[in-house]
């Protein structure tokens, strides 16, 4: 016997008939009606991928990074940098995917930068530059995500070093459309006087 499915709309709902081979009849009952609105909706597919950067200038120095030494704007106030990601559309509690994330720096020494990027909802204490990445608990376990930059490329006056793994989810917080973020050094670096990076994101806003 062939196989044969059957679909019959009634009223609200859908009915699939299968026979098959023989066997009994076997129904599934699916509602159907109207997608509710709002930020969320039930059969919702496909996404806007945006691109989003910002930059900030290394301290006046050109002390070498040790491996995990944390590559920020001061050493002795410095503060994590910013994504603001109202400006590519997106809303406070959205969820998002970031599927590139690139490092331009302003140099290009002979030994280029390996680093591990830290992205997070919510903001925390950054680390003074040139010394042992510390991030509290706290923000840690709050899940945000981690990206480890080493597919390098150069040219005469610059070079990047590039996540494009594995596109990372995140919420963002339910009363902020920022991420808050900072790098890692993931070789024996030596920077630049002033060396200035800019971090860029492909965000994919779902």
């Amino acid at each position: 016997m062939a196989d044969t499915i059957v679909f019959r709309k009634t009223g609200k709902e859908a009915e699939f008939q299968s026979d098959t081979y023989g066997f009994s009849t076997i129904q599934a009952v699916v509602p159907v009606g109207p997608i509710p609105s709002g930020t969320n909706q039930i059969g919702k597919t496909g996404y806007t991928l945006k691109r989003i950067s910002t930059s900030f200038t290394r301290p006046a120095d050109t002390t070498t990074y040790a491996i995990g030494d944390a590559i920020t704007n001061s050493t002795s106030a410095p503060v994590p940098f910013e994504l603001d990601l109202s400006t590519i559309g997106a809303v406070a509690g959205q969820a998002i995917e970031i599927r590139k994330l690139a490092i331009v720096s302003s140099i290009s020494p002979p030994l280029k930068l390996l680093a591990n990027v830290f992205l997070s909802s919510t903001t925390f204490a950054a680390t003074n530059d040139n010394a042992a990445l510390s991030i509290d608990d706290t923000t840690m376990e709050l899940g945000g995500s981690w990206f480890n930059c080493d597919l390098q490329n150069y040219t005469a006056l610059n070079h990047t070093v590039a996540y494009s793994g594995i596109a990372q989810p995140l919420v963002l917080a339910a009363e902020d459309t920022k991420l808050y973020c900072t790098i890692q050094a993931a070789n024996a670096y030596v920077p630049g006087n002033v060396e200035k990076y800019t971090i860029i994101g492909w965000i994919a806003l779902l």
